[in-house]
């Protein structure tokens, strides 16, 4: 028969296969130290010998082949046949005198808990946990005994057979385990999540507490209170109370059993736990995440007696986790909790999806340029200490708002501020205010003053030395482009990953000397010269601002790249053997056939040489180190061949470039002999021309620090690279982009072998998800986001009242459908596919709706109940508000907003 009894901390009572889910997760926290209530687990062994040593074996295997699981009202007909088979039968002797004895063991007039421990729970993908049966307040042998049979018959309820048959599992090969423990009488009771399932933060744990027993929360049946505290700092963050008016108590009556009563309304109006309390669950929380590996945990505990107990801890399933604060806390740099992240900088400067190496890199450059920056100019309370300017989300970058606020406000002149780029950064619902802030005059003379006289080569020079320096010194620009791939292969790992940070510490140096001239010096320009075409230019030229830094008024790096591009297409245009190969092969294959095609093949590669040579570290479709250069695949440069020669001949971008520039001067000279003319005007004419051609200068410059700093992130690229392919090559990594998805520390504990590979691959797995969203178009990140979740700064405070209502987003997305108020189960047949559930709160009953409807409304519950989980499983939108269900009409076409926890009724939004 095999083991029948395992003791919580024995060897094997961690052993899943044998103790089934709960069972397992209770032997690893009892083995670890933790107060767990004490208790054994009925064994799976025990109802395998159970049911092949009887006739059950092919009696239910005969019940389970004449169902349709497409008839669901027969199929509890023959659940409960099978049912019946366990509940009426009798315990084998030997099994029933050993569950006695180990509950005997526990002590006298013990109460214990009787749980069910199903060896497919908590699995990726499907979440058994709540479909199979549990007996509280269990009191004497024999009803322990009754509670095991009626735990195995849990197995064969219609919705855990039907849960079953959805994910696949077959019926006779999903054994279960029964665990008995010693039911603490608990005063309070709840469940915590040491990762928010709402915003998929993994430095945030959420509480949710109630008075009695912990069924109250986990069955959905009161609202609970609501707490959020940061991991990483252990500050309370959230703290909600809830109605709290429903708890399960021991039955005062019997003695056995439980009850659901009313919480008297003194305590209702009270929060269950003490600030104090909290943080000890929390510390708690992080004590038992660390246990399982760090993988976030979904924790049911109890308090009793001063004492704090851990009933169960299982993995957070159906919330895609990606671990971004992880990536978050290897970059420095402080931020308030509650602040608001724009993604308007990465429009406009870091364009497409992000991967966390890039991040993890080019962020803590940033942060360090940025402070060398604003400690320069005299603001040292812009710097990183306590205005984190980037955070990572979901393959996006997030710039710190009330940084960009500050900046505007003590950076940009009044008059200039409406013109500014920094004010364009701050949300517009600030932007009145912003105009109107106070401006110290004495500050801004003196900032340009300090960078004039402690850095002047960051300052007014700072283009002459870009180029003298960096751009046009062949001894950096052989420095930035690093060592070749045949020297990286010799390297040892040491001397690799010091050759990546020495790169790194490389690129840093060059960012100092653009990052003035671009972040301030630049901008200003940009917003003097809008702001003098606007005041002093009265000409016919509607467009004379626009006209004035449209292109360069020198060749920039870009335009020399294009122009290399397109001579490279055009003699392919004028050459009959090129053009035919051309067209015979496609990408990479044109490059080899041109081997065989004489001399006009020979001389075409020898010029492509020269173009690689010059700009083959770009080419890349957005900026992330993830996209690929022309040097790594020549088809980046076969497809713009394609493009330009399509259709009729492209002309000469060299032509063009020329005709802009004569374009502007004679724009200029127009606005110059227009401004000449007013009061002051030869004054006012050469303050133009002084601006307008120091602009033309910082253009000039922004272009071509863009095309040099692409040298050295891509020999940072290339080291990375090597070493994604050395820990691939050892069997680590099972694909070539997998090291793209960790922080650069985390890449190096992989590469040292100091980390958990089965974590580290959760991660990537999940950070690639978000990645290849955003970079196939398939989610557009929001414009602001606020500890993780979508924030519309534009949208109006409230509605006008009318048909729109205020609850707590509980499952993320948005969605329109008719609602399907549903009072009891028993209705559950009124439910009509993509209809959205209004309803008091589920249980594991409900499962079967989730799998028809498209959204959900729950009146109690909490962001931790049986609802709100489901939801999320099947990426349902769900919202919580209380009386719902007469606030909503039935068959009302409504908008539920999960992310904002706003639900609008459709048919009266017009009225």
């Amino acid at each position: 028969m095999g083991n029948v009894i395992v003791q919580f901390g024995d060897f094997e009572s961690n052993k899943h296969e044998l103790v089934g889910g709960k069972g397992a997760n209770l032997g690893s926290l009892a083995r670890a130290g933790f107060r767990v209530p004490p208790g054994f687990t009925i064994t799976t062994e025990s109802y395998s010998s159970f049911l092949l040593n009887s006739e059950l074996n092919s009696r239910i295997s005969q019940i389970l082949s004449e169902i349709n699981f497409d008839e669901h009202e027969l199929v509890e007909e023959y659940a409960s046949r099978i049912r019946a088979l366990f509940t009426d039968g009798e315990l084998p002797k030997g099994i029933a005198a050993e569950v006695s004895a180990a509950y005997d063991a526990l002590g006298n007039n013990i109460y214990v808990a009787v749980r069910s421990s199903g060896t497919a729970e908590d699995l990726a993908g499907a979440s058994f946990a709540g479909l199979h049966d549990t007996y509280l307040d269990i009191h004497g042998n024999d009803a322990v005994l009754e509670a095991v049979k009626r735990c195995w018959a849990s197995l064969w309820t219609a919705r855990a057979m039907s849960y079953r048959n959805t994910k696949g599992f077959d019926h006779l090969r999903c054994p279960i385990a029964v665990v008995v423990q010693t039911m603490i009488e608990s005063e309070i009771s709840g469940v915590m999540f040491t990762g928010n399932p709402i915003n998929t933060a993994t430095d945030e744990i959420v509480i949710n507490s109630s008075w009695g027993l912990g069924e109250a929360i986990v069955a959905g049946i009161t609202t609970p209170d609501n707490y959020v505290v940061n991991s990483e700092t252990l500050k309370i963050l959230e703290r909600t109370m809830g109605s709290k008016r429903i708890q399960i108590v021991r039955n005062p009556g019997t003695n056995l059993g439980t009850v659901s009563q009313d919480v008297p309304e003194s305590k209702q109006g009270k929060f269950a736990l003490s600030e104090d309390q909290i943080l000890i669950l929390a510390n708690l929380g992080i004590c038992i995440q660390a246990n399982y590996g760090d993988v976030p945990q979904d924790i049911e505990w109890a308090f009793s007696r001063g004492e704090f107990y851990v009933l169960q801890s299982r993995p957070i399933t159906a919330v895609d986790f990606s671990w971004d604060a992880d990536i978050n806390a290897s970059v420095y740099g402080e931020a308030d909790d509650d602040q608001i992240w724009s993604r308007n900088y990465a429009d406009d400067v870091w364009t497409g999806a992000i991967t966390p190496l890039m991040f993890s890199c080019r962020a803590q450059l940033a942060h360090r340029a940025h402070d060398q920056a604003v400690h320069l100019w005299g603001f040292g309370e812009l710097e990183s200490a306590s205005l984190r300017p980037f955070i990572y989300h979901k393959g996006e970058a997030y710039h710190n708002t009330k940084l960009d606020r500050m900046i505007a406000e003590l950076t940009v002149p009044p008059p200039l501020r409406k013109y500014h780029y920094r004010f364009g950064q701050v949300p517009k619902a600030w932007r009145e205010e912003v105009l109107k802030a106070p401006f110290s005059w004495k500050r801004y003379f003196r900032m340009y003053a300090r960078i004039q006289a402690l850095e002047p080569n960051y300052g007014w020079s700072w283009v002459r030395h870009l180029h003298v320096h960096f751009t046009k010194n062949p001894q950096k620009i052989a420095e930035h482009s690093g060592v070749s791939s045949d020297e990286l292969l010799r390297m040892s790992d040491r001397a690799l990953k010091k050759y990546i940070l020495k790169m790194i510490e490389t690129e840093l140096k060059f960012y100092h000397c653009p990052w003035t001239g671009l972040f301030l010096q630049f901008m200003d320009l940009l917003a003097l010269t809008e702001k003098i075409v606007t005041d002093w230019y009265d000409g016919d030229n509607r467009n004379a601002y626009t006209d004035l830094i449209t292109g360069s008024q020198q060749p920039t790096a870009t335009q020399i790249e294009n122009q290399s591009v397109w001579q490279l297409a055009d003699r392919i245009r004028a050459s009959p053997i090129l053009l035919l190969t051309f067209r015979k092969y496609e990408n990479a294959e044109f490059f080899g056939a041109l081997e065989r095609c004489g001399a006009e093949g020979k001389t075409f590669l020898e010029e492509y040489a020269k173009h690689i040579k010059e700009h083959g570290h770009r080419g890349h479709s957005d900026r992330d180190i993830y996209f690929t250069r022309r040097i790594e695949d020549p088809s980046v440069d076969y497809r713009a061949f394609q493009m330009l020669l399509s259709g009729d001949p492209v002309p000469n971008p060299e032509k063009r470039d020329i005709e802009t520039r004569k374009r502007i001067e004679a724009v200029a000279d127009e606005v110059t002999e227009n401004i000449r003319k007013k009061p002051l005007g030869c004054l006012k004419a050469e303050v133009f021309k002084i601006v307008l051609d120091r602009l033309h200068l910082c253009i000039l410059g922004r272009d071509d620090e863009r095309h040099f700093v692409d040298l050295s992130t891509f020999a940072i690229k290339k080291g990375f690279a090597e070493v994604g392919r050395r820990i691939r090559e050892r069997g680590q990594f099972d694909s070539e982009r997998d090291f793209y998805f960790l922080g650069m520390e985390e890449l190096f504990e992989v590469f040292e072998g100091r980390a958990n590979m089965s974590f580290i691959k959760t991660k990537i797995a999940a950070r690639m998800r978000n990645f290849d969203r955003f970079d196939r178009k398939e989610v557009t990140p929001c414009a602001f986001i606020q500890r993780g979740l979508p924030l519309d700064l534009d949208m109006p405070a409230d509605h006008d009242g009318h048909g729109v209502f205020r609850g707590t987003g509980i499952s993320g997305g948005k969605v329109t459908g008719t609602a399907r108020v549903v009072k009891t189960i028993k209705e559950i047949n009124s439910i009509r596919p993509d209809d959205i559930l209004v309803v008091s709160s589920t249980d594991p009953g409900w499962t079967t709706a989730f799998l028809v409807i498209k959204g959900i409304v729950l009146e109690t519950g909490g962001k931790l109940a049986h609802g709100a989980l489901l939801a999320r499983e099947y990426g349902l939108p769900a919202v919580q508000l209380e009386g719902a269900m007469q606030l909503i009409p039935d068959g009302n076409l409504i908008t539920v907003d999960g992310d904002s926890g706003v639900i609008t009724l459709e048919d009266d939004a017009a009225i």
